[in-house]
């Protein structure tokens, strides 16, 4: 188990207002992320410009991989489709930030070993 924050490794799933928030927040309080990916590579960089020491990555395989602690924070009409793309390891840590979705859309990486979680901040990021 690692005891220290900043030796582990956390993903990003998605580069929009929520993925950006909590990148930036996870980063200020010395989190180690990354590895962003996002639908569009462009919107990934905007991130990683923002996150030293970030990476891209476009392989589900290699993300996966390179992560700890993974954070979907997909639209959540695609993450049932982001948990059936990637491969998730025993003991690695996989949250989506949905609202509106139970722990289930996360079964498919849970049965590959991974535990699950859901996080929702209570708050919208308009302006990150």
């Amino acid at each position: 188990m690692k005891s220290d924050i900043s030796d582990i490794s956390i993903g990003i799933i998605g580069a929009g207002a929520m993925g950006t928030a909590l990148s930036i927040g996870l980063n200020a309080i010395g989190c180690n992320v990354s590895v962003i990916t996002s639908r569009t590579k462009q919107s990934a960089t905007r991130l990683i410009d923002r996150i030293p020491g970030s990476r891209y990555s476009k392989s589900p395989a290699e993300f996966s991989q390179a992560c700890d602690l993974v954070f979907i924070t997909t639209p959540d009409d695609v993450i049932s489709d982001v948990v059936d793309t990637f491969s998730w390891k025993a003991g690695q840590a996989v949250i989506h930030c949905s609202g509106a979705r139970g722990l289930s859309v996360l079964d498919p990486a849970r049965v590959q070993g991974a535990l699950v979680g859901a996080f929702h901040p209570f708050q919208t990021f308009s302006n990150v």
